[in-house]
């Protein structure tokens, strides 16, 4: 079983949605260093989601869960950098049971959020 991948991938994502979350807020005269570290993340959220994502898709199916197929996209990634407060829900969206494919796709283009 995969849990151990979903497990670290999650908290992983979760950490960089923290960091990304209060960086926003930061104003010095190193802006530019701090945007640039800001854009790093995004790299890192790349693999986390798709070790996610691939984590969830691996999951046993059953009558009440039938499997998905990818749920992962470029646009989880940039979703989640743009809007880490929603990093929890998302991710419980992606992973549950009803979850549609490009769920977050439809809110990345018209720049609405995942409730």
């Amino acid at each position: 079983m995969n849990d151990w991948r979903l497990e670290k991938s999650r908290n992983m994502i979760a950490q960089v949605c923290f960091i990304l979350k209060h960086t926003r807020s930061i104003k010095t005269d190193g802006q530019v260093a701090t945007d640039d570290l800001r854009n790093h993340f995004l790299g890192i959220l790349h693999d986390a989601t798709k070790l996610y994502c691939d984590s969830v898709d691996a999951r046993p199916s059953t009558e009440d869960a039938p499997q998905h197929g990818d749920r992962w996209s470029p646009d989880l990634p940039r979703y989640l950098f743009d809007h880490p407060e929603e990093c929890d829900s998302t991710l419980e969206i992606v992973a549950g049971e009803d979850y549609r494919d490009n769920y977050y796709d439809d809110c990345s283009s018209t720049g609405t959020g995942l409730e």
